[in-house]
């Protein structure tokens, strides 16, 4: 199981000096610490030794948690795994699998809005991924749409924009 905290933090529940700092200059969340957490407590029973979580977004009413592996390992059978996990840590969880396809990881992450399109601009501080999206959809959209925004930046590796036409 790889986890974004290491293995020891997970077990005990606290997080060492390298674990620490990722946290302290913002490269972990404390959202990737409740559900390694969760996840390494769940372990034994689910079967998750071939599962690799990159990062998870507290998105207000939904946590959504990026995987590098078949979201269906993490999902589990019937559903399982993800339902354990809703439980524990209170609110509905989205997974997504990290493929190189940036348009089909914002469609799922944004399901049921339809992406319009993706287009790559270059602004004088460097490329950015628009995401188009029909103005009509903006009431469905599960998340906020700073929240997409920070997902699909992490997901593409450079800034996101959402735009509404």
């Amino acid at each position: 199981m790889r986890l974004p905290i290491c293995e020891a933090d997970a077990a005990n529940g606290f997080l060492c000096a390298a674990c620490q700092a990722k946290f302290d200059k913002g490269e972990l969340a404390q959202a990737d610490v409740d559900v390694s957490n969760a996840l390494y407590a769940q372990r034994g029973p689910l079967a998750l030794d071939h599962v690799s979580v990159a990062r998870v977004f507290d998105c207000g009413k939904v946590i959504v948690i990026v995987t590098e592996t078949e979201a269906g390992m993490l999902i589990g059978r019937h559903g399982k795994v993800a339902a354990t996990l809703a439980e524990k840590l209170g609110k509905p969880v989205k997974i997504i699998h990290r493929t190189g396809d940036l348009r089909n990881m914002v469609e799922e992450l944004i399901l049921p809005v339809r992406v319009l399109g993706i287009n790559e601009v270059f602004t004088a501080s460097g490329k950015e991924h628009r995401i188009r999206l029909w103005r009509s959809d903006a009431d469905r959209l599960p998340l906020g749409v700073k929240s997409v925004e920070q997902v699909a930046s992490f997901l593409g590796g450079e800034k996101a924009v959402v735009k509404f036409e």
